[in-house]
C-alpha cells in the first residue's frame, strides 16, 4: 500500500453540472437541486490513509430521500459522494456511483439522485455502524459500501469501508479501508472508541480458510487491520470419485475445523477484555479406515446428484480447544498455549491456502 502523499491544500471552484456531462454517464433521471452551501471537505487519498487533501467546493443540498430508504443513512451517504439508486426485487437500494476515495469533482455530491439499471454500477450501501472510531468523543459512522463497476467482477469481491464524521459543515470523510468486509463482527470498546473484531472465510468447496481480525480506525492505515488468527480445513470428498488416498501424506491429510463461541473477558486481570474462542478440530492422514467410511457414507448418494462429504464426516470425532488472545497495546496476541496450538495446526495446513490472507490482505495494492 502506498504511503499517504505529502500534505497539500488545493482550492477549487467547482460548478456542478448534471451527472453524465461530457459523455461520462447516462443523463440523470432526477432534477438537480439548485441550492448550495459553501463547505470544506476533507477527502481520502487513493490509499487507505487518513485524508490529507482539503478541497473547497460548493456543496449541493441533499436530494430527496427515496421512498423506503432510511433518511438518516441517506443523508450521510449523499453528503459524501455522487449518489444513485437501483430498483430491484428487494426494493430500492442506494449507494455511491463511484468507488472511494471521494476526492475528485466527478465523485463528489451533485445534489441529484441518478437511477441506474444495473446494480453492479452502484456501490450499494450495505449498512452503517455509528460510534466513535478514529478518536473518542466523535460522532462518526462507518459506511459499508459494496464493490461496484470494474472492481466487481463477481459477487464475492469485498467492498470498502468509509468513515464519516459529523462536523459543523456536515458529514465528511475521515478514513477509508479498501477491500474489507464487516460481516460477523463484534464491537469492542477501547479507550472511548469502537474496535471491530470479525470473522471471514474463503474457499473453493474442498478447502476452507477462516480468519479472525480486528479493525481499529484510530491506528495508521498499515496496522489498523490486524489478523488475529488463521485456521484451515480441507479434504472434502465428492461421492463417485475414488475413495483411495494418495500415498503422499501431504496429499492425503484431512482436516476438519469448526469455530465455536467467541467471547470477551479479562483473562489476565489487566482491565482489558481479551478474546476467547472455542474450536472443534481433528486432523489425520487418510488411510483405508477413512476410505471405508467414505464408501459407506456414499451409499446414500445418488449418481445424478453426488454428495460432497465434508472433512468432519471423514475424520470422525473432533476435539474441543479454547484459544485465548490477550488484548494489549499492539492488539490481540495469543497466549503461550494458543500460540503453540496455532503453530502446530499451521504445520498441518495447506501452505497455499494459509498464504491467501495476510496482514496486507485488505489494503490497497
Amino acid at each position: 500500500m502506498q504511503e499517504p502523499p505529502h500534505k497539500a491544500v488545493v482550492t477549487l471552484l467547482v460548478t456542478v453540472f448534471a451527472a453524465g456531462c461530457g459523455g461520462q454517464a447516462p443523463a440523470p433521471t432526477t432534477k438537480l437541486v439548485p441550492s448550495f452551501t459553501a463547505a470544506t471537505l476533507s477527502s481520502a487519498s487513493a490509499s487507505t490513509a487518513l485524508p490529507s487533501t482539503a478541497v473547497t467546493v460548493a456543496k449541493p443540498a441533499i436530494p430527496a430521500t427515496p421512498p423506503g430508504v432510511d433518511a438518516g443513512k441517506f443523508e450521510i451517504l449523499a453528503s459524501l459522494c455522487a449518489v444513485g439508486s437501483f430498483e430491484g426485487p428487494s426494493g430500492t437500494e442506494v449507494g455511491c456511483l463511484f468507488t472511494p476515495p471521494y476526492d475528485k469533482a466527478e465523485k463528489l455530491p451533485g445534489g441529484q439522485l441518478r437511477v441506474v439499471g444495473d446494480r453492479n454500477q452502484l456501490c450499494v450501501l450495505g449498512g452503517i455502524d455509528r460510534g466513535s472510531f478514529t478518536a473518542a468523543n466523535t460522532e462518526q459512522a462507518v459506511l459499508r459500501l459494496e464493490s461496484c463497476g470494474p472492481e466487481r467482477w463477481n459477487g464475492s469481491i469485498p467492498g470498502d469501508l468509509v468513515v464519516a464524521e459529523r462536523t459543523q459543515e456536515g458529514w465528511k470523510q475521515v478514513a477509508l479501508q479498501r477491500g474489507t468486509n464487516l460481516d460477523g463482527c463484534d464491537k469492542l470498546k477501547r479507550e472511548g472508541r469502537t474496535v471491530f473484531v470479525c470473522d471471514d472465510v474463503t474457499g473453493d468447496g474442498r478447502n476452507t480458510l477462516r480468519w479472525s481480525y480486528s479493525l481499529d480506525f484510530s491506528a495508521l492505515p498499515k496496522v489498523r487491520l490486524q489478523i488475529i488468527a488463521k485456521t484451515y480445513s480441507g479434504g472434502s470428498h465428492r461421492c463417485g470419485e475414488s475413495s483411495a488416498f494418495s500415498p503422499d501424506p501431504s496429499e492425503s491429510r484431512v482436516t476438519a475445523l469448526e469455530l465455536g463461541e467467541r467471547s470477551f473477558k479479562d483473562v489476565d486481570g489487566d482491565g482489558d477484555d481479551d478474546l476467547v474462542r472455542t474450536v472443534q478440530r481433528a486432523s489425520l492422514i487418510g488411510t483405508s479406515v477413512q476410505s471405508k467410511r467414505i464408501d459407506t457414507l456414499c451409499k446414500r448418494s445418488r449418481p445424478e446428484e453426488p454428495m460432497m462429504l465434508e472433512p468432519k464426516h471423514i475424520v470422525g470425532a473432533m476435539r474441543s480447544y479454547k484459544l485465548v488472545f490477550l488484548n494489549g497495546p499492539s492488539g490481540f496476541k495469543p497466549d503461550a498455549t494458543s500460540k503453540k496450538l496455532l503453530r502446530d495446526w499451521e504445520g498441518e495446513s495447506s501452505s497455499f491456502w494459509m498464504s491467501q490472507v495476510g496482514e496486507d490482505a485488505a489494503e490497497e495494492p
